[in-house]
C-alpha cells in the first residue's frame, strides 16, 4: 500500500515519537510510507516539507485566533496546549494526495483546521485518524482537564474565560459534519481514550479502533541492574526512582503530586529508613531536576536523552519508574520501561491500566492520592525480589502484543477493510520524496471567514488603533510636560526674579503640581505685569553678557 502520514512535527514530542513507531512498523512489512510535515526543518531529509502560502487575511487570522483570541482567555483549569483549529493549510489542494492508498493524520494542530479535515475526507481515500490526545474530538482543548462539555457541544468552555465568537462550539459542529463518513476512522492507542471518542460522536457508529502503541522490543530491552546503575553513578545497592518529563510545568503531567509523594515517603518507615541510610535516589531526564533538588533527595540530573540506547539503560537501572500523571493516552514513558523490565508506579488513570495489572507486573495507585503512591512506590523498591518478578511480567506483557510488528499488522488490517469497503481507487501520477517542499494555501474557515469573526478583528485593529494613538497623545504630554517644567525653572532662575523678587499677583507652582497648574502658572507669570516691568532688566543683562563676549575673558594676574 502507499501510504501518506501527515504530521505538524516530524520528530520532536511524544507524538511524532510514537508516529515513527508506526511509519517504521509499516515500511517493515512492504508498505510505501511518506511523512508529511509543516515544521519539515525538523526533519528536513525524512519527510516532505508542507510550505504555507498565507494572505494577508489567513496570516490575519492565524495570530488573531492563537495569539490574541484563544492565549488571553485560558483559564486555570489546565495550561496544556489548546488550539483554535480554525486556519489551516488546504492539504486538500495537493494532487499527490489522492495518489495514495490511504492517509493516517496524526498530530495536526496549526497544520489542518476542523473544514480541513472534512475536505481530505472529500477526497474519497480512507482518512485515518490517530489519536494521540483529544484534540480531534474537541473544540480545542487536547486534554479536557476532567470537563465533559466535547460530548454535548462544547459550551461553554470550561478552558476559556469567554467565547464570544462561539469558537469552540463551532469547531466541534465542523468536525461532527467532517468527520462522521464511512471512509474516516479514529484509532486510540488506549482504551480510555476511544470511549472518550465514541462519546464524543464526532465520528460514525463503529468507527473508532482500539489499536495500542509500539516500541523497539531490541533496543529497549532488559539489562544487568547492578551494572546499569554503575553506569549512571549510583550504587547499586541504593533503591533508584526514575521520572521523566520534558514539560514538567504541564500540570496534567502531576509533578505537583510527584513532589507530595517525596515529602509522603518521609512518612513512612521503609522509606525514612532509605532516605536516613541515604540509600534513595531520584534519576531525571527532561526538564524536572530543578524543582526536584529542593525535596532534599539524592538526585541525578541526567537531562536530555536523545538517545534511545542510552534511555534503556536509564529505565533499566531504576528499581520503579513513577509516572503521576493526572490525565494521559498511552505514555512512552510507560511502554519503555515495561520493556527494559522496570515496573512502573502510576494512578490508575488514561491508558495505564491497559498494560499495567496492580500487583502483577507494576503498581497501579488511587488517582490524585499522593500518599497511595508513595505506599505503591515502596511496596515496589522495599522488596527487590517481587519488583524484578513485577518487571519481568512487565516485560512479557509487551512482547506478547506491543512490538512494531504487532502495531503495524493491526493498522495494516484496519486500512485492506477500509479501501475494500470504500472501493477506493488512487489515481496515477507521481509521488514525492523525502527531502522535497510542496506549497499549500493557507486558509481560514468558511465558518470563521466572515461575519462576527471579521467584526471582531475590525474591532480589536481599531482598539489597537486607539491604543497607539493613546500612547503617543501621553508621549507628548510628557514632552510637553518637560517643556513647561524647563520654563518655569527658567522663571525661578531669571534676573526679573532675582532683582524683583517673587511676583506679588502670581505664584509659580511648585516642582511636583499637575500639568495643568504648571500650565497655567508659567502662562499666568509670562502675561504679568511683573514680567512687563522686567523687560528693560532682562534686556541690560543680554547687553552686558553680549558685551562680556567680545572683551573676552579677563587676563590671568
Amino acid at each position: 500500500m502507499k501510504i501518506a502520514v501527515l504530521s505538524k512535527d516530524p520528530a520532536r514530542g511524544g507524538a511524532p515519537r510514537a508516529m515513527r513507531r508506526l511509519i517504521r512498523g509499516l515500511r517493515a512489512r512492504g508498505h510505501r510510507v511518506d511523512l508529511f510535515c509543516l515544521d519539515h526543518d525538523a526533519d528536513p531529509s525524512g519527510s516532505v516539507g508542507i510550505r504555507p502560502l498565507a494572505d494577508p487575511d489567513s496570516e490575519a487570522a492565524a495570530w488573531f485566533f492563537g495569539d490574541h483570541y484563544i492565549a488571553p482567555r485560558r483559564t486555570a483549569l489546565s495550561n496544556t496546549v489548546f488550539t483554535a483549529q480554525t486556519v489551516g493549510c488546504a492539504l486538500a489542494d495537493l494532487p499527490v494526495l489522492s495518489r495514495y492508498d490511504v492517509l493516517n493524520v496524526h498530530w495536526v494542530a496549526e497544520f489542518l483546521s476542523a473544514e480541513g479535515f472534512g475536505a481530505l475526507a472529500r477526497l474519497g481515500p480512507p482518512v485515518v485518524l490517530t489519536l494521540h490526545d483529544m484534540a480531534h474530538f474537541t473544540g480545542g482543548c487536547h486534554y479536557a482537564a476532567g470537563c465533559t462539555g466535547y460530548t454535548d457541544g462544547c459550551t461553554p468552555c470550561a478552558q476559556l474565560s469567554d467565547d464570544p465568537l462561539g469558537v469552540t462550539g463551532r469547531v466541534l459542529a465542523a468536525k461532527r459534519a467532517a468527520l462522521a463518513r464511512p471512509n474516516v476512522a479514529a484509532v486510540s492507542p488506549s482504551v480510555w481514550l476511544a470511549g472518550e471518542a465514541r462519546r464524543s460522536r464526532v465520528f460514525a457508529e463503529g468507527r473508532v479502533h482500539t489499536i495500542a502503541n509500539a516500541l523497539e522490543t531490541d533496543v529497549f530491552t532488559p539489562a544487568d541492574k547492578a551494572a546499569a546503575k554503575r553506569a549512571f553513578g549510583i550504587d547499586p545497592d541504593d533503591r533508584a526512582l526514575l521520572f521523566g518529563a520534558y514539560h514538567a510545568g504541564e500540570r496534567r503531567k502531576g509533578f505537583e503530586h510527584l513532589t507530595a509523594m517525596l515529602s509522603h515517603l518521609r512518612g513512612d518507615p521503609r522509606g525514612r529508613a532509605l532516605l536516613e541510610a541515604g540509600r534513595l535516589s531520584v534519576m531525571t531526564f527532561g526538564h524536572a531536576a530543578m524543582e526536584l533538588a529542593e525535596q532534599g533527595v539524592r538526585l541525578h540530573d541526567l537531562g536530555y536523552i536523545g538517545d534511545d540506547r542510552r534511555l534503556a539503560a536509564a529505565y533499566a537501572a531504576a528499581d520503579a519508574v513513577v509516572l503521576p500523571s493526572l490525565e494521559d493516552n498511552q505514555p512512552n514513558i510507560m511502554l519503555e520501561a515495561m520493556a527494559c523490565g522496570t515496573s512502573v508506579v502510576a494512578f490508575a488513570v488514561g491508558g495505564m491500566p491497559d498494560l499495567m495489572e496492580d500487583g502483577v507486573n507494576g503498581r497501579l495507585a488511587t488517582p490524585f492520592d499522593a500518599a497511595a503512591l508513595a505506599r505503591a512506590v515502596l511496596d515496589t523498591v522495599a522488596d527487590p525480589a517481587t519488583a524484578a518478578a513485577w518487571g519481568r511480567e512487565a516485560r512479557r506483557r509487551i512482547e506478547e502484543g506491543f512490538t512494531l510488528d504487532h502495531q503495524a499488522g493491526r493498522y495494516e488490517a484496519l486500512f485492506r477493510a477500509m479501501l475494500e469497503e470504500s472501493g477506493w481507487r488512487p489515481a496515477d501520477g507521481p509521488l514525492l520524496s523525502a527531502g522535497d517542499r510542496v506549497p499549500a494555501p493557507l486558509r481560514v474557515d468558511d465558518t470563521f471567514a466572515s461575519g462576527l469573526y471579521r467584526l471582531h478583528r475590525d474591532l480589536h485593529h481599531e482598539t489597537e488603533a486607539l491604543r497607539s494613538e493613546l500612547d503617543r497623545s501621553r508621549a507628548e504630554l510628557v514632552d510637553a510636560g518637560r517643556r513647561v517644567d524647563a520654563t518655569l525653572d527658567g522663571l525661578r532662575g531669571s534676573a526679573v526674579r532675582r532683582l524683583l523678587g517673587r511676583p506679588r499677583t502670581v505664584a509659580l507652582p511648585p516642582a511636583g503640581a499637575p500639568l495643568p497648574e504648571k500650565l497655567h502658572g508659567a502662562l499666568s507669570a509670562l502675561t504679568s505685569g511683573w514680567w512687563d516691568l522686567g523687560a528693560p532688566l532682562r534686556l541690560l543683562v543680554r547687553v552686558v553678557g553680549r558685551l562680556g563676549a567680545r572683551r573676552g575673558p579677563a587676563p590671568h594676574p
